[in-house]
């Protein structure tokens, strides 16, 4: 048995990460995962934190005054016994290098460094090669998809819709835009639709939304406005489409639709400011051939037969192999 401590910081894509890590270790160990919360007291901590964890040695005398001093609310079982440490997302990495120096465990960390010095985890996972001796260098990011058999006939798309962030400035008026081309788009190739919204979704978006599935649903077959029925559907989305339209926000939905397999078209809007690890992020994806992204008016030329390269699952096999490594050694 493999008893994994997951620290989350409650973000969907960041759990998903770490769940998927987890979920993929189950193919070389019975996995027993136990999850732990980190919120961190106030964002300017994470410099102090880093500069404590950079610069003084901890021991099991100092860490808890460390953990008490960075986080609210926290709580775990000590007395269980811990083989390894998963975490995603800055707000959990101080966390993860104080439990791995008090439990005296290997540590990986799916995401940027942030400041802090790569030896304080066993291993980084990272979609960008920084040239770092302990980083497992991937092509996407190892989230676990489980497709179920296909129960809808005929051909669909599945849309996912997220929402505005710092790197892309949707309008509501755009999100209504990628819908309405993307019936117009599925009407001339003989598709039907599968919608999601998500919870980034603005709400006056929805409510737009659900006007447009009503008179469209010969064509929309089903759609799930997540912030008025949340409704967990990405798997049964993405058994029965063909084809995925997912905005370009959502790193996690479109890494998802790539491991499933599916064709992926990224959907941008005009304003968009992307910081240097998501450009790098979506340039690796399009260069490669596993995604093909669009901006919102030309969805309704596309031919639905771009060509697309389809990924491998070897980068999982790399990670599972460098983690049992350190799991033996520690166990010695």
């Amino acid at each position: 048995m493999l008893n994994v401590l997951i620290i989350t910081d409650k973000r969907a894509g960041h759990e998903s990460l770490s769940n998927g890590l987890a979920k993929n270790l189950e193919k070389r160990w019975r996995v027993q995962s136990y999850k732990i919360e980190s919120q961190i007291r106030a964002k300017f901590l994470k410099k102090i934190a880093t500069f404590i964890l950079n610069t003084i040695k901890l021991n099991r005398k100092n860490i808890p005054f460390f953990i008490k001093l960075l986080y609210k609310n926290f709580s775990m079982d000590f007395d269980k016994n811990y083989d390894l440490i998963i975490s995603t997302g800055g707000d959990t990495s101080f966390l993860n290098i104080l439990l791995a120096n008090y439990l005296k465990i290997p540590n990986i960390y799916c995401s940027s460094l942030r400041g802090l010095k790569n030896t304080h985890f066993s291993y980084i996972i990272s979609i960008i090669d920084n040239h770092i001796q302990n980083e497992i260098v991937v092509d996407t990011p190892p989230i676990h998809v489980e497709l179920q058999n296909k129960t809808l006939s005929g051909e669909y798309i599945a849309i996912l819709i997220g929402g505005a962030t710092k790197n892309y400035s949707f309008s509501d008026d755009d999100f209504v835009e990628i819908v309405k081309n993307s019936i117009e788009l599925a009407k001339s190739r003989g598709y039907k639709i599968l919608l999601s919204t998500s919870r980034r979704t603005p709400i006056e978006v929805e409510n737009r939304l659900e006007r447009i599935c009503e008179e469209e649903k010969e064509i929309v077959k089903e759609s799930v406005l997540f912030n008025k029925k949340p409704k967990k559907i990405v798997n049964y989305f993405l058994s029965n489409a063909s084809v995925v339209f997912c905005t370009e926000d959502s790193g996690s939905m479109i890494t998802e639709s790539i491991i499933a397999k599916k064709r992926v078209y990224t959907i941008k809007p005009k304003k968009r400011k992307l910081n240097r690890l998501y450009k790098l992020f979506m340039k690796n994806l399009t260069d490669k051939g596993y995604i093909y992204s669009t901006e919102i008016e030309e969805i309704k030329n596309l031919s639905l037969k771009e060509d697309f390269s389809f990924i491998k699952s070897k980068d999982t096999e790399k990670i599972i192999n460098k983690i049992e490594k350190i799991i033996t050694r520690e166990s010695k």
